[in-house]
């Protein structure tokens, strides 16, 4: 027992670099952004936590597709919605899911309430955000 700490204590001044040092000199810093999602989808109210911006856009494209098969989608990230008792409006149409898809992560980011629709007929995703 005597010999294995006196080996273990030759073996720490034996290292060449100091572990205090190089934790002070070394800064980790994991940049994460949390989207904390609530949204409805016919009335029916959800709320999911994603935790990336590749998560954030396959959840939008989801929104998108059920806008497609003829459901309404309101969305919000509760961390950035606007809590100002302004009433400001804004309105969007495309017909390209690419563009709406940036449109409603935009005016999402900028603290909206957003919806979409998809019309069918024309082939068009009409969005609205307010705030």
């Amino acid at each position: 027992m005597a010999l294995f700490a006196v080996l273990s204590t030759l073996a720490v001044g034996c290292q060449k670099d100091n572990v205090s040092d190089f934790v002070q000199g070394t800064s980790i810093s994991e940049s994460s952004t949390v989207y904390t999602v609530l949204y409805s989808v016919n009335g029916v109210q959800h709320k999911i936590t994603l935790y990336s911006e590749a998560e954030h856009q396959a959840f939008i494209r989801e929104l998108l597709a059920l806008a497609k098969q003829g459901y309404t989608v309101i969305f919000y990230d509760e961390n950035s919605v606007s809590q100002t008792a302004t009433k400001e409006v804004v309105t969007y149409s495309t017909s390209s899911e690419a563009e709406a898809v940036a449109w409603m992560v935009k005016m999402e980011k900028d603290g909206y309430y957003v919806s979409v629709t998809f019309d069918d007929k024309t082939n068009t995703f009409n969005c609205i955000a307010w705030r």
